[in-house]
């Protein structure tokens, strides 16, 4: 969202300091004896030299009302503002989630903590290394239909922005065998029974079957 955000907010501020100058320059037009005050101005004809055996005649051309043309300008900047303020605020609903993987933690031995969030779409999860030897990616079968997987290096964090709605299965592939995995839901979980049936072993099926529990209930 942010540079959807940053080019409405951009937007808006041209729109808003165009209808500021218009209003300023109008306002002096109206303090003087320029002819937008009659409303009419002479076009360049009007100065022509007259043909010989037939009239002339000042070409009146209108010339907008002042107060027409800074109004004109009033539902642009209104929409403008608008839209910058609606980026703006989906963008700061957003929330960061942050995962960190651990040596030991409050589940024991080789664990991601916490090992179950609960996000909306557009929220970001971030792994955190805190312990050495780690990293976190995506089980084969353990994410929704059209989102795509991820996976860390070794001892460097990571972080994803999450849209497609359903449950992601993450594993620390040194370490999967202990039990080192986490579920994401995000917001429906419209995959869980086809993330359930993907094949587990060691301790991860234990871990995942715990997981898939704790987000029923959650429900």
């Amino acid at each position: 969202m942010k540079p959807f955000a940053y080019a409405a907010a951009m937007l808006s501020l041209f729109a808003l300091v165009s209808s500021t100058f218009l209003g300023l320059g109008m306002r002096a037009a109206k303090q003087s004896d320029h002819p937008l005050r009659a409303g009419v101005v002479l076009s360049s004809a009007s100065f022509a030299p007259a043909q010989i055996g037939a009239p002339s005649f000042p070409l009146l051309r209108r010339q907008r009302d002042p107060e027409e043309r800074k109004n004109s300008m009033k539902p642009f900047a209104y929409a403008s503002a608008m839209l910058c303020l609606l980026a703006l605020q989906s963008g700061a609903l957003a929330e960061e989630h942050v995962i960190q993987m651990l040596n030991k933690g409050e589940k024991g031995a080789m664990v991601f903590q916490p090992d179950l969030v609960q996000a909306a779409p557009g929220d970001t999860i971030k792994f955190a290394p805190s312990d050495k030897s780690h990293n976190a990616e995506t089980i084969k079968g353990m994410i929704p239909e059209g989102a795509e997987g991820f996976k860390s290096k070794m001892n460097q964090e990571l972080s994803v922005t999450l849209d497609q709605e359903g449950v992601y299965g993450v594993k620390c592939a040194p370490h999967y065998g202990m039990g080192m995995v986490a579920l994401i839901v995000v917001g429906q979980p419209v995959n869980a029974d086809e993330a359930k049936a993907v094949k587990q072993t060691g301790k991860a099926k234990a871990a995942f079957a715990e997981l898939f529990g704790q987000a029923v209930a959650a429900k």
